[in-house]
């Protein structure tokens, strides 16, 4: 035993980020006096390549785009919320115009979340930003006609 593996020295930090396939050897790490199983992501969650302590930092334009337009979709979405909500509140909204509304505005929030989620990916976060982008705009677009 030469005290290099995690598994025997208590170790609390893995040798490779979890989202790299592991071994059966390397599936358990112990951490004080419970084993840790850090099992390979699937399905939705491979998507999203958090970062890992190995990795280095996101460029910073990239962090200044992603956050430039995430405020952007912010600020024009608060907009159409306050717009929404004054129509709700004073009973002049068609009645399928609130559901509408929340439904455009949960889709955005997680389309922008997950642009953020998915930062170390190359493309994914502008996709997801863009996608955000299209039901703020059919809100928008919705408000100004409706209201």
């Amino acid at each position: 035993m030469d005290g290099t593996d995690p598994a025997r020295t208590g170790n609390a930090v893995p040798d490779r980020p979890f989202w790299v396939q592991r071994a059966a050897s390397d599936a358990t790490v112990r951490l004080g006096s419970r084993d840790e199983v850090f099992l390979p992501r699937r399905g939705l969650a491979s998507l999203f390549r958090l970062p890992g302590a190995s990795d280095p930092a996101p460029d910073g334009r990239r962090m200044v785009g992603l956050c430039a337009w995430a405020t952007a979709l912010g600020l024009v979405g608060m907009a159409v919320a306050l717009r929404g909500l004054y129509a709700i509140l004073s009973g002049t909204d068609p009645v399928w115009y609130e559901p509408t509304l929340i439904v455009g505005g949960l889709a955005g929030i997680a389309l922008t979340v997950g642009g953020f989620l998915s930062i170390q990916r190359r493309r994914l976060p502008w996709l997801m930003l863009g996608g955000a982008t299209v039901p703020l705009l059919l809100n928008l677009v919705l408000t100004v006609i409706a209201l």
